[in-house]
């Protein structure tokens, strides 16, 4: 073991002893005095005084920590500034892990990165509305893709505008520059910023940027640093995405953030809604080109894959199919939908026009996909058009889905369900409370037994819950994490490092204030609990509090990092799933249901996260959901 950490373990085994006799001793003193505590402090300073030496010894307690804790958090200059800088270079490096894995992830559930490209590069020197002389017709193959997307970029002093049709693979183009740049090492770190997530009330790129990237797991303060250091390279996706009142404020924020040391960025966006809105300040424009014909037949005979004969006999035979898949979402769709070896004449195509036949294909893609599942086809075209639509509508415009966008506004209630929801509500933020409370009765009251105890924490959640039950408020129903905060054994072992003394002296304070009430067992409990809980909490606040990036790697990674604030969100997040799983609104399975969809290429997916393959599929499933509530509504 090397010497620091053989220090640090010595430490922290220390501060357990340390808390064990301490509480001991005095426990043993007070079984000694009866466990009378107020009696013996009455014999020792008088009846008339025991309330003045409580608050003495209070007193002379908060000064000794005060004392230890500021002797404790004042390094000196030369530390503190190295410590400083290393944990800035562990937090980008952090950030450029977790942001590889992530995008990397989504590019491997893309089949699109397996075929060449076609772009038609048109140069500007600002904008893209000024006609340029020179254009650049090149296809890139699927071996150098990512080469020349470096070159291109740094040829234009990193100011893109990449667009094309729906399907052409904008996005994956944007994912695949992201993780060539991030593994370039530079000084900027390269991030994909859904364009939706601009609001109106912004003022500034920036402003948005300190809002938007502690949701994605930086820390406040690196985030700051980031922004007031242009450390931020900001790969702008789906611009189309965006309410159109609102596109022309944003690029125009985007230009004035540009004009700052000449900032490099990347704008993504669909071809027809970008010609409708102003001109981005871009040095090049980057357009997807369809594949050509000659291409998508050299790429099957050349991948060798089970679908390839299938699928180049029936573009052979249909004129119509063989137009769609030149765009690269049809082409993959096609490649799925023939890899279960299905022919042209079983899928039978009944459409005559362009548009119906693309419709025509993703419908069969999802219904061969679906059936799959385990769970039954219809059904999960149900639950995925809830999902879909409710992405989708203007006050979420969610791109991506985590289980805490699950919110109580994404159904109507009766009355008695949404009293039921705020009573759950009401219980959970009086859950700590109640426990803390049932504890020092319990432990402090002699006539009092922890059976007492517990009947009073259930009494007291369930006056709070039915007082709370009575909010009419629907925002009070809002379910909340502490997302961002990370706890493991290191945190406490970085916290023990900092303050090992005043972290000691508070916990065995406490272990010897409930020793001298309730004896030498319940106060040793307490001291020891006391001990690792202080050092896990104030380790987590402080890595929130410092340079640092925590990548969320689990579904329920948020619900459960709350817990160590005493935060139960997770049985409203329950309640709410089972109540959505009554009415037939998704599985009561979530996660597995979602993990299944990524399987079948319907969804793609981080680990933590889920979004539809394309926003053709989420938009398709979208209107199926407006169809069922008119017809609903049509039958009532």
């Amino acid at each position: 073991m090397p010497p620091l950490k053989k220090i640090f373990f010595f430490r922290i085994l220390l501060g357990l002893i340390t808390v064990v006799i301490g509480t001991f001793v005095v426990g043993y003193i007070t079984e000694l005095t009866a466990g009378d505590f107020k009696s013996w402090i009455e014999s020792i300073v008088g009846k008339e005084n025991v309330l003045l030496t409580l608050i003495g010894l209070g007193g002379f307690s908060a000064v000794l920590l005060l004392v230890t804790y500021l002797i404790e958090t004042k390094p000196e200059p030369k530390e503190e500034k190295k410590s400083i800088k290393d944990a800035i270079e562990k937090a980008i490096s952090d950030t450029r892990e977790g942001l590889i894995k992530s995008y990397q992830s989504r590019l491997d559930s893309k089949m699109a990165q397996r075929l060449p490209i076609n772009l038609q590069l048109k140069y500007t020197l600002e904008g893209t509305t000024t006609k340029a002389k020179l254009y650049d017709n090149r296809t890139i193959g699927e071996k150098s893709i990512k080469e020349e997307l470096i070159s291109i970029f740094d040829k234009h002093r990193g100011r893109l505008l990449i667009i094309g049709d729906p399907g052409s693979g904008k996005t994956t183009l944007l994912l695949q520059l992201a993780v060539t740049l991030l593994k370039r090492e530079g000084v900027v770190i390269p991030i994909i910023i859904n364009i939706v997530t601009w609001r109106k009330r912004f003022n500034s790129v920036e402003e948005w940027f300190g809002e938007l990237l502690p949701q994605m797991g930086f820390s406040k303060l690196l985030a700051q640093l980031l922004i007031k250091e242009h450390r931020i390279l900001p790969l702008f996706d789906g611009l189309d995405e965006l309410a159109e009142e609102n596109r022309k404020p944003c690029l125009e924020a985007i230009g004035e953030f540009g004009k700052t040391n000449e900032l490099e960025y990347v704008i993504c966006s669909r071809k027809v809604e970008y010609a409708q809105t102003v001109d981005a300040p871009v040095y090049c424009e980057i357009a997807v080109k369809p594949l050509t014909l000659p291409q998508i037949k050299k790429q099957l005979k050349e991948l060798g894959a089970p679908e390839a004969n299938g699928l180049l006999d029936a573009i052979s035979k249909d004129n119509l199919l063989k137009e769609i898949i030149k765009v690269p979402f049809y082409l993959n769709t096609a490649q799925i939908l023939f890899s279960s070896m299905i022919t042209l004449e079983e899928l039978n195509f009944k459409t005559t026009t362009l548009e119906e036949r693309k419709e025509e294909l993703v419908k069969m893609f999802i219904d061969q996909q679906l059936i799959k599942m385990v769970y039954p086809k219809e059904k999960s075209k149900h639950w995925l058009s809830f999902l879909a639509f409710n992405m989708n509508k203007p006050v979420r415009n969610l791109v991506v889905f985590e289980l805490i966008d699950l919110q109580y506004n994404w159904s109507t209630w009766t009355k008695f369900q949404l009293i039921i929801a705020r009573f759950i509500k009401g219980s959970v933020i009086s859950l700590p409370v109640g426990i803390i409370l049932g504890l020092l009765y319990s432990w402090f009251s002699e006539s009092w037994t922890t059976t007492m105890g517990l009947i009073f924490v259930v009494l007291f959640i369930t006056m709070m819950g039915l007082i709370m039950g009575l909010q009419s408020d629907i925002h009070f129903l809002s379910i909340k994490t502490f997302g961002i905060i990370s706890f493991s054994i290191k945190g406490i072992i970085s916290e023990f490092k900092k303050r090992p003394l005043f972290n000691l002296i508070l916990s065995l304070l406490f272990g010897v204030i409930l020793g001298l009430f309730s004896g030498l067992y319940y106060g040793l409990i307490a001291g020891l609990f006391f001990f690792l809980w202080i050092n896990l909490l104030f380790g987590s606040l402080a890595a929130f509090k410092s340079f640092s990036f925590i990548h969320i790697k689990k579904p329920y990674q948020r619900f459960s990092n709350s817990f160590l604030f005493l935060n139960f969100s997770i049985i409203q997040h329950w309640f709410l799933r089972c109540q959505l799983y009554k009415k037939d609104l998704l599985p009561i399975k979530l996660v597995y249901f979602l993990n299944e969809l990524t399987k079948n290429y319907l969804l793609e997916s981080d680990g933590t996260n889920w979004r539809f393959r394309h926003k053709i599929l989420q938009d398709y499933f979208a209107d199926k959901w407006k169809g069922e509530l008119e017809n609903n509504n049509s039958v009532n």
